[in-house]
């Protein structure tokens, strides 16, 4: 297992060996674990015909914490997974201890440079590909949280894609199924453990808008395809208009300025970074769906904050 700079699981783990020394009341525990749901594993049908399957969901996870104003937090889980989950199992991201009432996070976000594990499926030209920097119709000089590779089919078509998606989130608020309060609000009481699992769902990157109830659709992306070479690229996502999609909304696109024009500028099928002044379906990706990507198992969507990288 590579680790990447310091040994962050056993920096992780250094505080809780000193706990017999610590005069506080012994803490509850708390594990995370994170499982991709069974539409990104082995791939869904859309509701207008498509076959789509993935064939890598890969991302940094990881920076465990607790916190409010009636908690203790024992420590966080300083430290990111680097996990391919098209070739994971159900894997650890972190523990953390405490007492109280304690709110759970967890990040999906760049790797870090001196705080990453080579996870199930991670290898170094994947965390050389998530470090580099670059420029898409929405991040400026920005590294992937996410890479989500795959391809879709319908009768005798096939579309690719192999998006780097540039925006991290931070994780909370993730209410339960059932309306009863939020799954990361825990009662942290010792001898208490405490289990959370993660879902990672891919599939949540192409929901007609961003609802439970929203049906699972490719026809807009295959129509950013706007060259017509088979492969759909982030900025091409750019091309299609919200508007032009049933159920369009938002009025936020989400884009620096509206553009990252100055900065090299991209023009795609004779669509400007500069002059897109509409929402677009890069726009609902990544403002609107990018985020459902990850949930707490047995809840609905959370609401999570952006991630902003480290300086490392």
């Amino acid at each position: 297992m590579r680790r990447h700079g310091v040994n962050a699981l056993a920096v992780a783990a250094a505080w809780v060996s000193c706990l017999p020394g610590d005069t506080r009341p012994p803490p509850a525990r708390v594990d995370v674990t994170a499982r991709a749901t069974q539409a990104t594993r082995d791939g869904f049908v859309t509701s207008d015909g498509w076959t789509l399957t993935f064939e890598r969901v890969a991302m940094g996870i990881g920076d465990v914490d607790i916190d409010g104003e009636d908690c203790t937090d024992y420590g966080r889980a300083d430290y990111q997974w680097l996990i391919d989950f098209e070739l994971a199992a159900e894997e650890k991201v972190g523990t953390v201890y405490g007492l109280g009432t304690c709110t759970l996070k967890f990040q999906v976000r760049v790797p870090s440079l001196t705080r990453t594990v080579n996870g199930a499926g991670a290898t170094d030209a994947l965390f050389s590909r998530m470090r580099e920097l670059d420029s898409d119709f929405w991040e400026i000089q920005s590294r992937s949280a996410v890479i989500v590779a795959g391809r879709a089919s319908r009768d005798d078509v096939t579309k690719t894609f192999d998006w780097a998606l540039r925006r991290g989130h931070e994780y909370y608020r993730c209410p339960r199924a059932d309306g009863s309060g939020n799954l990361d609000v825990l009662r942290l009481e010792e001898p208490v453990r405490i289990n959370r699992r993660v879902e990672i769902r891919a599939e949540e990157l192409f929901r007609l808008t961003p609802s439970d109830d929203a049906p699972f659709v490719f026809d807009p992306y295959a129509d950013a395809d706007c060259n017509d070479d088979g492969v759909i690229t982030v900025n091409e996502l750019a091309t299609v208009k919200i508007e032009d999609i049933e159920g369009a909304g938002g009025s936020d696109p989400g884009r620096p300025n509206g553009g990252i024009g100055g900065v090299g500028g991209f023009t795609v099928c004779s669509v400007s970074d500069t002059s897109v002044d509409y929402d677009t379906l890069g726009d609902r990706v990544y403002r609107d769906l990018l985020p459902r990507i990850a949930r707490l198992a047995d809840g609905e969507a959370c609401l999570p904050d952006v991630a902003y990288e480290d300086d490392d």
